[in-house]
């Protein structure tokens, strides 16, 4: 019986290791319709990565359109094809930097609920909705440059100047 009781504590504690799953793939696949977009820079005061007062790309549940400057559509396949990069196995280097001044964000609409990535291709970091979970994931340099690649290949801009 002490050795079944300690398989069990032995399996549970192995399980909790393993840490939160992402949910990002299943969020997207799910979505009633995915949005790209290009949107001004949300930094009013302060110096890039030292900002003070800064705008939303979500107020009140919906976008914030005021922000937006260019936004696309995505159709099924771009929406899988974008959804395998945000969950690319990390086999690779992962360098980030902390000016975090995201100029693009991917929109997910679900029964009338919104989630979103807000995405600095500039640092290489983004930041989410709490509803979605990247159970730590991070996206290596090459992801990266697919994820960008993804955006400029649909007329996106993603080199942005902070002078």
């Amino acid at each position: 019986m002490k050795l079944i009781f300690a398989l069990f504590i032995f399996c549970s504690l192995d399980a909790l290791g393993q840490g939160t799953v992402s949910n990002v793939r299943a969020i997207l696949t799910a979505a009633d319709s995915v949005i790209i977009v290009q949107h001004e820079t949300l930094l009013v005061s302060g110096k890039p990565g030292k900002s003070s007062i800064t705008k939303e790309i979500v107020v009140h549940g919906k976008p914030n359109y005021s922000v937006i400057l260019k936004s696309l559509k995505l159709d099924r396949r771009s929406i899988d094809s974008i959804a395998v990069i945000l969950t690319k196995e990390v086999d690779g280097d992962i360098v980030t930097m902390s000016c975090f001044e995201p100029h693009h964000a991917v929109y997910i609409f679900k029964n009338k609920t919104l989630s979103y990535l807000d995405i600095c291709f500039g640092c290489h970091i983004f930041s989410h909705s709490k509803d979605i979970n990247t159970g730590g994931h991070q996206l290596t340099n090459e992801t990266w440059l697919e994820l960008e690649s993804f955006f400029t290949a649909r007329q996106f801009e993603t080199k942005f100047s902070f002078r």
